[in-house]
């Protein structure tokens, strides 16, 4: 049996985009894939939260992809985890920056002693 369907847009987006060589990556909705196929697998998914960056969401899904068992062959990365390491790297900013001006100015007035030796050896 024969099924076809109608793509209704594409995306130039690299994230979906398949290797070379290999047919285009196709976006359908849940009901789409079970229409045709009885069991069909899922390779990647991606969830849009309601509310963007709600960590009891993101818990609650976290639970569940657990408590599935087949748990240990999924794997998913976190937006909120990511922002908060960039929250973290950013905090630290201001010190490195203090750290940076301050080796500026230790090697500068070192520098400053040697020449100020030099004329003064002259």
């Amino acid at each position: 049996m024969t099924k076809t369907f109608t793509i209704e847009g594409v995306t130039d987006e690299n994230y979906y985009t398949a290797l070379l060589g290999y047919p285009p990556t196709i976006i359908a909705s849940d009901q789409v894939v079970k229409t045709f196929a009885n069991h069909p697998i899922t390779l990647k998914t991606s969830i849009k939260y309601h509310k963007e960056y709600d960590r009891d969401t993101e818990q609650e899904i976290l639970a569940l992809l657990e408590e599935n068992d087949n748990a240990k062959d999924f794997s998913w990365e976190s937006k909120i985890e990511d922002a908060d390491e960039i929250e973290k790297a950013q905090d630290n900013m201001p010190q490195l920056g203090i750290g940076i001006v301050l080796i500026t100015w230790i090697v500068l007035e070192k520098n400053g002693t040697v020449v100020e030796r030099i004329k003064g050896a002259e």
